[in-house]
């Protein structure tokens, strides 16, 4: 469908009581005026003008030139866009803002590196950040899924990061926001250190978050909340909030005023990262409006109580209840974890999110000129030898069974993941907080989170309306179509970061193998299998009647937001840089209904639809200029370009805040 392209002007009357058409000497003069542009609209009917104006922060004009060119005078700044797009300025609804700008200590900035090449890297840091023996050295930023290949000399992550240091603790933090990693003095600061015997004991309720080797030891891979138990007081490092603001929060908001970012839900909030918040605003620097969902569940955030939660979170709300452009209003609550396992952990590490049927336990081989990873096989956790092995694991010298079968005894262990916390906990988090006039954002991943998800928004969607907040939900990587279902007929909100659609081999092999039997690396892409069917269902969602909203989840994956190449992704499912692999064409969308979940859907999530989310007469001035027309890419057969689009200009409530445009 083309965009219908309307020429009748519509103007805003300035002085309370005029109607608004009046003649054109009665109008005051616009401050900036775009024309000759392509001025996309982002309403329902997809309507395109010529040409905007704007008047203080409100947007009061928009038609063709003839008409917006009579509110010029002599103090109008005039642009030509020559034709160039404007957009409404896009909102991003899951993004640690903190964690967009890069630290000033290790950072490995998602660099695929093999376990030696990691080693040097990490030398390096060491030579530029580390401090005398017993000094910490955090590392933020390191790339969990891709590269990390063995070697004789380093046979796990553990070891590799002994030789880089045997006198300093050494921590990394996934670009994920979930997986993490120790080096052996680091695992011994904790008391008791962690080990074979303290896992299976002290720390009893964190093995399914501590990889070990054969023996039983711990390989220095760990995840969610283990990860707390090395350096709980590390976690901020990977957003910046043990930074001082003033050196973080002037750089986050001259990066998201150059993507084109205006509006931003940060989705998982606590005191460090909202006392930035708070510098920036009482600062008058900020470039974005933002909303701030607290972290009241999961994560390390537990409460006796939901009372407890929401009186935390009460404290925030009140704190920036005068603001202008922050709001905390929104909670965040875990109900699972992450869905990546580690093929290159010996044995492999199995994924954590919550599953219905359970994780299987794949067999890889490694190429050793290579290092490509393959599907050889699966251990029969029904077998007789798994039912008697599981019956007396820990009488099994690992070793010797392994020898003997292949595998170790332990991946005769059935894995279902788990929920951050029981369903009637959950649900009672997700009550209290509508009740208490909280908008609602979830994490879930696997599909029993996005049943148990399903299931607490239809017990808490009478709640949520009566208290006029909005029930959202981010991620949904998998999950049943009955579930999808259902979420989207309660007319949820789904964030999705559409960057995750695109189709990654290196990525697939972590997770697609323990949920669906692959026959071989070439079967990863298998239509028939579960989880090509269900993954990322864009177009399922929107048509079940939910509302799709764009979130980049930034610093995961990569520190900038890179919205574009995300919009791109949501339309093709194909990698960026060329390939025919399509993670399910079924589920791919079109260019309006992706424009409308970085633009209007999301400034519904926002409870902002009154004044922001599309470009109309009337609202607040909050617009981009970019370089390319994106729905001309996407309606001639080019939408593989879109990536590449660049924010030329970005207006802020009414004021320039980034300007590239020529």
């Amino acid at each position: 469908m083309k965009v219908r392209r309307v020429a009748p002007v519509c103007t805003l009357a300035f002085l309370m009581g005029i109607g608004a058409c009046e003649s054109q000497s009665e109008q005051q003069t616009a401050d900036l005026v775009f024309k000759n542009g392509y001025v996309y609209v982002s309403d329902e009917a997809r309507t395109v003008h010529t040409a905007i104006a704007v008047k203080g922060n409100l947007i009061v004009a928009t038609g063709n030139e003839q008409d917006v060119m009579d509110l010029v005078g002599e103090q109008t700044e005039v642009i030509d866009l020559q034709g160039k797009m404007v957009l409404p300025g896009l909102h991003d609804m899951h993004v640690h803002a903190l964690g967009v700008v890069r630290p000033n200590f290790c950072d490995l900035d998602s660099q695929v590196l093999s376990l030696d090449a990691l080693v040097e890297e990490l030398q390096t840091c060491l030579d530029l950040y580390g401090g005398p023996p017993g000094t910490w050295m955090p590392v933020v930023q390191w790339n969990p899924f891709q590269g990390n290949e063995t070697s004789d000399r380093y046979p796990t992550i553990r070891s590799a990061l002994d030789a880089v240091s045997s006198e300093h603790p050494i921590i990394l933090w996934g670009n994920d926001g979930h997986h993490g990693a120790a080096n052996s003095m680091a695992l011994a600061s904790v008391q008791p250190a962690i080990n074979a015997e303290t896992i299976s004991s002290i720390y009893a309720e964190y093995q399914p978050f501590i990889s070990v080797d054969g023996d039983g030891e711990p390989n220095g891979q760990l995840t969610e909340d283990a990860r707390l138990l090395i350096r709980e007081d590390m976690h901020g490092d990977m957003l910046g909030s043990f930074r001082p603001p003033q050196e973080v929060m002037p750089r986050v908001a001259r990066m998201l005023a150059s993507r084109g970012i205006t509006s931003i839900q940060d989705p998982a909030v606590s005191t460090p990262e909202f006392a930035h918040y708070i510098w920036l605003a009482e600062n008058g620097d900020m470039t974005f409006r933002a909303r701030t969902a607290i972290l009241i569940g999961g994560h390390n955030a537990h409460f006796d109580t939901p009372a407890d939660a929401i009186d935390y979170a009460t404290l925030f709300r009140e704190r920036a209840a005068d603001s202008e452009y922050l709001e905390a209003n929104g909670v965040k609550i875990f109900i699972d974890g992450v869905m990546e396992g580690n093929p290159r952990s010996v044995p492999p590490t199995l994924p954590n999110a919550a599953s219905i049927d359970g994780y299987k336990q794949p067999l890889f081989n490694t190429d050793a000129a290579t290092g490509a990873l393959d599907v050889v096989g699966y251990v029969d956790l029904d077998s007789e030898l798994c039912r008697e092995t599981r019956s007396r694991i820990t009488e099994i010298h690992p070793e010797a069974f392994r020898a003997e079968h292949g595998f170790f005894p332990t991946q005769c262990t059935k894995v279902t993941g788990r929920l951050e916390a029981e369903p009637n906990i959950l649900e009672g988090l997700v009550l209290a907080s509508a009740e208490a006039g909280f908008h609602v954002h979830v994490h879930a991943i696997a599909d029993r989170a996005v049943q148990v998800t399903a299931d607490i928004f239809e017990s808490a969607k009478s709640v949520a309306d009566e208290s006029g907040v909005t029930l959202s939900v981010a991620h949904l990587q998998l999950g049943r179509s009955e579930d999808y279902r259902r979420l989207g007929e309660l007319g949820v909100y789904v964030v999705f970061t559409y960057l995750w659609a695109e189709p990654y081999p290196d990525y697939e092999m972590t997770v697609i193998p323990f949920v669906d039997t692959v026959d071989g690396a070439n079967d990863l892409y298998n239509p028939d299998h579960y989880y090509l069917k269900n993954a990322y269902p864009f177009r399922s969602m929107d048509e079940y009647g939910a509302k799709l909203v764009f979130g980049s989840d930034a610093p995961v994956g990569s520190r900038d937001p890179i919205p574009f190449q995300s919009m791109q992704i949501a339309l093709t499912r194909q990698p960026q840089w060329g390939g025919d692999i399509v993670l399910n064409s079924q589920e791919r969308i079109d260019i309006h209904t992706a424009l409308a979940s970085f633009t209007r859907t999301s400034a519904e999530l926002m409870q902002h639809e009154d004044r922001l989310g599309t470009l109309e007469t009337g609202k607040v001035a909050d617009l981009i200029v970019i370089d390319q027309n994106v729905v001309e890419l996407a309606e001639s057969g080019q939408p593989d370009k879109i990536g590449a689009t660049q924010v030329l200009m970005t207006v802020f409530d009414g004021e320039i805040v980034f300007n590239e445009l020529d």
